[in-house]
């Protein structure tokens, strides 16, 4: 793969993904305000857990192996039929026990039993969503980006219009639901995109049970699970501890903040996960994974100063085209997020270079550490600070992040007189 191919496809899909995102927020804010967004978000973190381990949390693995035997048709398709036979399995499991637990969750997350209904039907539905996971994973892993674009903005517009049409229908208990009926579509799409990669058929991929290959794969689920467990629980605690100190309406401001970050730093973590890893996968040799990660570090960091910037100097057009009146305490929250996520996309990338290794224990403990790091020192802002303070905790927090990235990948960034420049670089596609 060529980062200029995939850069474009992923282009076309993340400013797709972008827009929809943009539109999704005016409707939330409409038609459910700071409240309803604070209670969506403690829904969509207490079901990412399921989420994940429904594929056995294996993508990056799929990813991984598939890219990895790039040149052995056999070996691929045992690693597609692998990856489905967990994700069926998996999925029918975890499906079982969101259904089984369906009002402890409810009363946890969303503090009302009525609710217990919503997460009924995210069980349900979890293997059909597990489903689109893994077919999105075998995409990537294949290098058919060019479809792996057209599921992409597929998803992106049909959720768009489900989610519409719920939230006028049935409001933030629509919003909580919608995502499992757009599912079914999105399913029926994943199908036919795979059938058009000619050299395997759909009725080849039957159940396949191998122990090597399978522990391979499930090899990367800690490091799966931590990452999607890292981000949602760390928000939990900031997000109550908001809710407490200072009312929901606050939280949902921060939230919202939060989720303008998500959408625009989309485009640039999509280029990473469809480049990145499957190419850092395929090297062996430490001088092209270092010339490919500074290659890579010279076109990522200065666009993501760029967008930081211009999101900055549009926080006002944002807060009156994209939100409304209720929002407007969400315009001191902008400065120390955007710089954070600077930070965040540099230790992300960096980060690759551990999945891409099967560095798991490293990766889990640095990983732990940042956890703690972050969830201490927003906290302790936050009480300095109040609202703000999440903001000031996640900049500081995500700059010690990339520090420690850039100390455990130092042997890939610097040698004897500084940090070395792409000298391979055509030899790299």
């Amino acid at each position: 793969m060529n980062i200029f191919k995939v850069s474009f496809f992923t282009a076309i899909s993340q400013a797709t993904s972008l827009l929809v995102g943009l539109i999704a927020v005016k409707i939330l804010a409409v038609e459910i305000g700071p409240e309803g967004v604070a209670l969506q978000s403690q829904f969509l973190n207490s079901v990412i857990f399921f989420y994940v381990l429904s594929t056995g949390a294996i993508n990056t693995g799929t990813i991984k192996y598939l890219s990895q035997y790039f040149d052995d048709k056999d070996s691929q398709l045992k690693v597609i039929r692998a990856s489905l036979t967990i994700t069926v399995i998996c999925s029918i499991f975890f499906g079982i026990c969101l259904l089984a637990g369906s009002n402890i969750l409810a009363n946890r997350a969303l503090l009302d039993d009525s609710y217990s209904a919503v997460y009924l039907l995210y069980g349900l539905f979890l293997p059909i969503t597990a489903m689109n996971f893994i077919l999105t994973s075998i995409l990537n892993g294949l290098g058919q980006i060019k479809y792996l674009t057209i599921a992409n903005v597929i998803t992106s517009v049909v959720n768009l219009l489900f989610l519409f049409f719920f939230a006028k229908s049935l409001g933030l208990y629509g919003i909580l639901i919608y995502a499992n009926f757009s599912s079914i579509i999105i399913f029926i799409i994943h199908l036919v995109l795979v059938k058009k990669y000619k050299w395997f058929r759909l009725q080849e991929l039957k159940p396949y049970f191998d122990k090597d290959l399978m522990a391979k794969l499930l090899g990367f689920s800690l490091m799966s699970i931590f990452a999607a467990f890292i981000a949602p629980f760390s928000q939990l605690v900031i997000r109550n501890k908001l809710i407490a100190d200072f009312g929901l309406a606050k939280a949902g401001e921060w939230q919202t903040v939060m989720r303008i970050s998500d959408f625009y730093l989309a485009f640039i973590m999509g280029i990473l996960s469809v480049y990145l890893l499957p190419k850092l996968s395929s090297l062996k040799d430490d001088g092209l994974i270092r010339a490919e990660i500074i290659k890579v570090g010279k076109l990522v960091l200065p666009t993501v100063i760029m967008l930081t910037f211009i999101i900055w100097l549009s926080r006002d057009l944002i807060i009156n085209l994209l939100l409304t009146e209720k929002f407007k305490g969400t315009k001191e929250l902008f400065n120390f997020q955007l710089l954070g996520d600077i930070f965040k996309i540099g230790g992300w990338m960096l980060s690759m270079i551990l999945w891409a290794k099967a560095k798991t224990k490293l990766y889990l403990i640095t990983d732990i550490i940042a956890l703690i790091i972050f969830i201490v020192i927003t906290l302790v802002c936050i009480n300095l600070f109040d609202t703000i303070g999440a903001t000031y905790g996640f900049c500081i927090s995500y700059f010690i992040y990339l520090l420690m990235m850039i100390g455990l990948n130092r042997k890939y960034l610097f040698r004897t007189g500084g940090i070395i420049t792409a000298r391979n670089k055509d030899s790299i596609s």
